[in-house]
């Protein structure tokens, strides 16, 4: 049987890992036959596979020793099949052990991916939905859609770092031993004892933080900094690289997370905006001379029936429900 040298190489490797099918496993049986350097070859590979493997190799593993374990496994057996003769390195013994090595090497690279990610791969993703956690700190944070934060459970009592893609808000278990920082886009907040709000989305090109109470820092790599106290918002540009404070926030930023709705004086077309956006209905002004009647009112987490019932009082206007809409209609604004 002709079987050239790279095939046997892949042969013995795949026999060697568990990996070899049937059909290979007799081409194998039926070369390592034909030969007594076959036998050789094959009996020494075997060997070394066994020694390089053993249980917890992973965890110890050194390359300079397995290659030096791999020539003297070689020269072992060689010495003890021809004794008379000066042992030699052939090219095939060589390329055996390097499918063999490289072979180990991979696993190994698989072995630490995995233990990288279990160690600090915790992630906690909303899609379509608003989703409410808590950190290993006993911090609460609620996710609006499409955000993902990822942080080292293992270790998060002793450093409280985490990233963040999207939007979220933060109600922070203080600790002035152990800083509370997130980590979003090109920009770092660090919790001085608070509750506030991260908009970063990808691609937006800017990265807000709203502070509900307490105090923030927020930092970027240059060391530019601003410090936020409760009712500020501050605004980082992505693109010039610059950080703004806004005195004044808007009031209804974490109104996805808490749902608070404060309208002062607000456009009718700007409050059913932001109700269709908070609970995901379809509310229609059945005319445009609609938009600028003017609400004042405060909703605490109320059903949106219950908010509609105090805006058609209010203003005298009445609702109509479609099939798929919401419709308020009404002559007059008062």
């Amino acid at each position: 049987m002709h079987t050239n040298d790279q095939h046997i190489d892949e042969l013995i490797a795949k026999y060697c890992c568990g990996e070899a099918s049937p059909a290979e496993v007799d081409l194998l049986l039926q070369w390592k036959n034909e030969s007594e350097d076959n036998e050789r070859e094959f009996a020494a590979m075997t060997r070394i596979m066994q020694e390089t493997t053993a249980p917890n190799a992973a965890a110890n593993f050194n390359t300079d020793k397995a290659w030096g374990k791999v020539k003297m496994v070689i020269s072992k057996n060689t010495n003890e099949v021809q004794p008379h003769k000066l042992l030699r390195f052939t090219p095939h013994y060589i390329r055996i052990a390097a499918v063999l090595l490289v072979a180990v090497g991979l696993g190994l690279v698989a072995y630490y991916l995995l233990l990288d990610e279990n160690k600090h791969g915790k992630q906690f993703i909303s899609q379509n939905e608003i989703r409410k956690e808590s950190l290993p700190d006993g911090s609460k944070i609620i996710l609006h859609k499409n955000t993902t934060i990822t942080f080292n459970d293992k270790d998060f009592t002793r450093k409280r770092n985490l990233q963040l893609t999207g939007e979220a808000f933060f109600d922070i278990k203080h600790d002035n031993a152990l800083p509370f920082i997130i980590e979003a886009g090109k920009i770092f907040i660090e919790d001085i004892g608070t509750s506030f709000n991260v908009d970063a989305y990808p691609g937006s090109g800017q990265i807000t933080v709203t502070v509900k109470t307490g105090v923030v820092k927020m930092y970027d790599s240059d060391n530019n900094s601003l410090i936020l106290t409760a009712g500020e918002e501050a605004n980082y540009d992505e693109d010039k690289k610059t950080l703004t404070k806004y005195l004044g926030t808007n009031k209804n930023k974490n109104a996805y997370a808490d749902r608070i709705l404060i309208f002062e004086n607000t456009r009718l077309d700007d409050v059913v905006k932001l109700l269709n956006k908070i609970y995901e209905s379809k509310i229609i002004l059945a005319k445009s001379e609609m938009n600028d009647c003017k609400l004042t009112a405060t909703f605490n987490n109320e059903k949106l029936n219950d908010i509609l019932s105090v805006i058609v009082q209010t203003m005298k206007l009445k609702i109509d429900y479609k099939e798929n809409a919401i419709v308020l209609t009404g002559e007059n604004c008062q």
